[in-house]
C-alpha cells in the first residue's frame, strides 16, 4: 500500500520479497519511534548560525537526531516522514521545542550569549490552535 501511494493516485505495486522487507523495516521503525521519546533516544544537536560579515554568532538551530537503540544515529530524513505520516510528529516536535528551551535557559543562566534558538516544526504543528500556549 505504501509503495503504491508513493507512485500517486490509481497506482498499484506487485508483491516482492524486497518490498516485504521494506514494509517490515518501516513497521519496525514506526514501532520503535513510538517508544523513542519515553526511552530517551531522541537527541538535539545545535548548529551555530554565524553572520558572515563579521563571523559573529547570532543564533543556534536545534536539529533532532534519533539514537535508535543506542547503536545508530538516524538523521531526520529517515524518521520525520514516518513521524508525520503516523501523527507522532506532534510528540517529537513538542519534545524538541521543550529541549531547546531548556538548553537556551541553561546557556543563559551560565552567562552565555543571549541568542535565539531556531526550532523547525512540521506544517502539522501550525494546525494546532493550542501551539502558542503549550509549554
Amino acid at each position: 500500500m505504501y509503495e503504491a501511494k508513493k507512485n500517486g493516485r490509481n497506482a498499484y505495486a506487485f508483491y516482492s520479497s524486497e518490498l516485504a522487507r521494506k514494509v517490515l523495516e518501516r513497521v519496525e521503525l514506526e514501532g520503535d519511534l513510538r517508544k523513542a521519546i519515553s526511552k530517551n533516544e531522541l537527541i538535539v544537536h545545535y548548529q551555530p548560525q554565524v553572520r558572515t560579515s563579521d563571523h559573529r554568532l547570532i543564533g543556534m538551530e536545534a536539529l533532532v537526531r534519533w539514537n535508535r537503540r543506542s547503536k545508530e544515529i538516524l538523521p531526520p530524513g529517515v524518521f520525520i516522514p514516518v513521524a508525520e505520516e503516523t501523527g507522532i510528529i506532534h510528540q517529537v516536535g513538542m519534545w524538541v521545542l521543550r529541549e531547546a528551551c531548556m538548553q537556551m535557559r541553561k546557556w543563559h543562566d551560565e552567562g552565555g550569549p543571549l541568542i535565539p534558538i531556531s526550532v523547525n516544526l512540521s506544517t502539522q504543528h501550525f494546525h494546532d490552535q493550542c501551539l502558542p500556549g503549550r509549554t
